[in-house]
């Protein structure tokens, strides 16, 4: 094998979705062969020319599809809790995997996110399990879903989460501690049911309401033990996101929101900080970087974000609370991170030419 340097131009990059300019304009700064797609048009097999041998393609968010199959207006499916809304999603990253192959068989696909991923990681259990069993700390769950059995795992200082498990953007949450039950459902008839979509979820509160607990316990969620965020100056409850490209943390930053906010979410109202270090300590960022590189080699992943928490039991200890190959990308004044995608692509294809 030659060890000559990769020509950009023959670095063949495919960009699938609606939204990916801040990996597009790299890409075309730096003189790769790149071009973007719709979901829709690959589906209905457009094909386009490449000049390399191997195409590289890069997901985004199908926005389109969601919208249209999963996450419909005025919908009365529930958010994030049933299954065959979730199978639809999973099919579909089956079907662009397919169409991919089929539509280049003379190419060598390399994949920045594996499609099984996408979907992997929308399902919040797996996640959890996967990680927990490869050493990733990690929630505490709770698998025993009885209204007694959720109240019995409430102490005085610490709560209870329950999560839909295919939700995303802090949506589909709700926190019961002793004194206080809050949800960002919509309630109707002691019912979950869901906010117009593209708005911040507001929180209610629910407290007592046994009979909301007990239906949302019935659908498909996850049940974590509430982590008490390690108190910091200036800020409220915080996590960090992380950002992995090719194993390793390239970016993160910190989320905020009060003291007693439900969630950090940057859609549900949260503030960001792309300054740390008077934030976090030296121990704290070690084991931020730790924790995400791990997980993002148990989810076999070239490219993903993580979400790390500190609980006051272990305030130097990163745990993982979500992980999405599918996330959003910061302003490149903060972090080109399309760049470093670029990049790394680049890189990757000069050491399997050496």
């Amino acid at each position: 094998m030659s060890s000559k340097r990769t020509n950009k131009k023959e670095v063949s990059l495919l960009l699938l979705g609606t939204n990916p300019l801040y990996t597009l304009l790299p890409a075309l700064m730096l003189g790769l062969d790149v071009q973007r797609q719709t979901y829709e048009d690959l589906l209905a097999k457009k094909k386009i020319s490449f000049k390399s041998d191997v195409l590289h393609v890069m997901f985004f968010f199908p926005y389109s599809f969601w919208d249209s199959n999963c996450e419909v207006k005025d919908s009365d499916v529930v958010y994030g809790v049933d299954r065959n809304v979730y199978h639809l999603f999973r099919r579909f990253w089956g079907r662009v995997e397919r169409t991919i192959k089929q539509t280049y068989p003379d190419k060598q696909i390399e994949f920045i996110i594996d499609p099984k991923m996408v979907y992997i990681d929308r399902d919040k259990i797996l996640t959890h399990d996967l990680l927990e069993h490869a050493g990733v700390p990690v929630t505490v769950t709770i698998k025993d879903l009885t209204v007694e059995k959720i109240l019995g795992n409430i102490s005085e200082t610490r709560g209870v989460f329950v999560k839909s498990r295919y939700g995303a953007e802090g949506k589909g949450i709700t926190r019961v501690r002793s004194q206080e039950w809050m949800t960002n459902y919509d309630v109707i008839r002691h019912c979950p049911a869901n906010h117009e979509n593209g708005q911040q979820w507001p929180f209610v509160d629910i407290t007592g309401d046994k009979a909301f607990l007990r239906d949302l316990l019935s659908r498909d969620v996850i049940v974590e033990r509430e982590i008490l965020c390690v108190k910091k100056p200036r800020i409220g409850k915080f996590d960090v996101r992380v950002h992995v490209v090719g194993g390793k943390v390239v970016h993160l930053f910190v989320r905020h929101a009060g003291a007693q906010d439900v969630v950090t979410n940057w859609s549900q109202g949260g503030e960001v900080e792309h300054t740390y270090k008077d934030i976090l300590t030296t121990k704290q960022i070690a084991s931020v970087v730790a924790v995400s590189e791990l997980a993002a080699k148990t989810l076999d992943s070239r490219f993903i974000g993580i979400d790390c928490m500190f609980d006051c039991e272990d305030p130097d200890q990163a745990i993982v609370v979500e992980a999405q190959c599918l996330c959003d990308f910061p302003k490149p004044e903060a972090c080109n991170l399309g760049e470093v995608l670029v990049r790394h692509i680049i890189a990757s294809q000069d050491k399997k030419r050496k």
